[in-house]
């Protein structure tokens, strides 16, 4: 309906594509939602180039991608996010933070512990040099580094960030 009344390349249509695939998704049906999610991001990039707005749809899509244990799917969509949300975020922004966390955790599923290590320490730093920190946020990093150095059997890092982790819920959905 929105597609008639204001033609493909409005942003109303980009963000009904988005409900619909996250409802989707949300239902299970993951194919479909994959799809619209797709055709969300080229309008989008068609719309806005290479800004905020492609940037979250990477963000959905890498998201749909991990939740279905597809990490190597999922890691160009934050990569490309991360990349396009730095350009015109704070390095301190909570999206930017939480952005860093998700892209940390996927390397993490990747095995590329390295790279999730920097990446989830810098979300870590930033969140807490915050002044109105989210204390799910800092958990949920901090049970990201504690399983990300169990893997990697170094096992006095995960103590230490154990503590941190403790009593926080942590959603592996990022």
């Amino acid at each position: 309906m929105n597609r008639k009344l204001l033609g493909d390349q409005h942003p109303g249509v980009v963000n009904a594509l988005e409900n619909l695939a996250a409802l989707l998704e949300e239902r299970g049906a993951i194919d479909e939602a994959r799809e619209l999610f797709f055709e969300s991001l080229q309008t989008s990039r068609q719309i806005w180039g290479a800004g905020l707005m492609v940037a979250d749809t990477l963000t959905s899509l890498a998201h749909l991608e991990l939740s279905s244990d597809r990490p190597a799917a999922a890691e160009p969509y934050f990569a490309e996010a991360l990349e396009l949300t730095r350009r015109v975020r704070d390095a301190d922004h909570p999206a930017l933070t939480w952005l860093n966390a998700s892209y940390g955790y996927c390397l993490f599923e990747l095995g590329r512990y390295e790279e999730s290590e920097r990446a989830l320490l810098e979300a870590l730093s930033a969140e807490q040099k915050r002044e109105e920190q989210d204390a799910a946020l800092l958990g949920g990093i901090a049970a990201d580094l504690v399983a990300l150095y169990e893997a990697w059997g170094h096992l006095d890092e995960a103590a230490a960030y154990r503590v941190l982790a403790q009593g926080a819920t942590h959603d592996t959905e990022h």
